[in-house]
């Protein structure tokens, strides 16, 4: 019984070994298999970035230069498993300098054609790699001078209102101006930068924030792209006044008598504004001409009135009048 154990422990070990070996001759043959494919030649697109150096110092591009490249390569198995892989980090490399810039307008414009260079691509790799074709084939490059100038910040006026909230009085930027790089179409004419848009907040009061500016695009502002700004603010209330109404464009020899002779004016203003306004600061109207458009009352306008108050209405919008000759 001890004997017939034995011999079975020794076949499952002969097995088990033969199946090592087999195993082992296996991966020798596939690792030969691989090293004697990768040694042979392939076309294969690969992805390439593209480099750009010399670029010039006094000029700024207007538009983004591509930075990857589809490319048709021709090399050995294992110049591309490398590529694929990352561990073979090879650049289409272009020379800005080399270039030849046509001036067209505010513009400098030129026209790369990469199927134009593939020797120089493929000499410059020791002829271990091959390059036949790249896409994009044509880069277009726009530039135009650089300009440095210093703008003065502004706060955007667009911010959006909360709950009857408005700023009051001038708005502190900090800092008030700041060094701005770009190309000279954009910057000639430009006389300010503004702060993005900025939502109210829901409370009166004192309130400081750091904002975001608006930089436009290709452009380069050395202090940083944000501004705090400070401001008050205060909630719009409902006012009124009581403003006589001026007749006007009455025939001579006749007289418009208007009853009531005021009307109240309704309107929307912060506690500031309402503290610098007057009864003169309005100027209500009762025009003869409208008499041909009336029966038994005339419309009066409001003709004049402070901008920085909100929703102006007239009560009564029409009066009764007499008409004497």
């Amino acid at each position: 019984m001890e004997t017939q154990k034995n011999i079975f422990n020794l076949k499952i070990f002969s097995d088990r070994k033969s199946m090592v070996i087999f195993v082992a001759c296996l991966i020798v043959s596939a690792i030969f298999w691989l090293l004697l494919s990768l040694s042979e030649e392939y076309q294969e697109y690969v992805p390439l970035r593209i480099k750009y150096k010399n670029l010039p110092e006094d000029k700024v591009l207007i538009q983004q230069l591509p930075k990857e490249a589809r490319v048709l390569i021709r090399a050995k198995g294992f110049k591309i498993l490398g590529i694929q892989s990352g561990f073979t980090v090879d650049d289409i490399l272009i020379d800005v300098k080399k270039i030849t810039f046509v001036k067209k307008g505010d513009y400098y414009v030129c026209d790369w054609v990469n199927s134009a260079h593939l020797a120089d691509f493929s000499a410059r790799d020791d002829k271990r790699m091959a390059v036949l074709s790249i896409d994009p084939d044509t880069i277009h490059f726009v530039m135009d001078h650089k300009l440095s100038k210093v703008l003065p910040l502004c706060f955007s006026r667009s911010s959006t209102p909360t709950q009857n909230l408005r700023i009051i009085g001038a708005v502190e930027v900090s800092p008030d101006s700041v060094h701005v790089t770009g190309p000279r179409h954009l910057l000639k004419n430009m006389n300010c930068l503004y702060t993005t848009n900025l939502n109210l907040p829901a409370f009166e009061g004192r309130v400081e924030r750091q904002v975001s500016l608006v930089v436009p695009a290709g452009t380069s502002i050395a202090e940083g792209a944000s501004a705090r700004v400070r401001f008050l603010v205060q909630r719009m209330k409902k006012r009124t006044f009581e403003v006589l109404i001026s007749a006007q464009n009455i025939p001579f020899g006749e007289e418009l008598k208007l009853l009531p002779g005021a009307v109240t004016v309704n309107f929307l203003a912060t506690d500031s504004t309402f503290s610098k306004l007057s009864k003169s600061d309005f100027f209500v109207v009762a025009d003869y001409r409208d008499l041909m458009l009336s029966q038994n009352k005339i419309e009066v306008q409001l003709r004049n009135f402070p901008q920085d108050i909100e929703s102006p209405s007239l009560s009564p919008a029409k009066v009764e009048y007499l008409l004497r000759k």
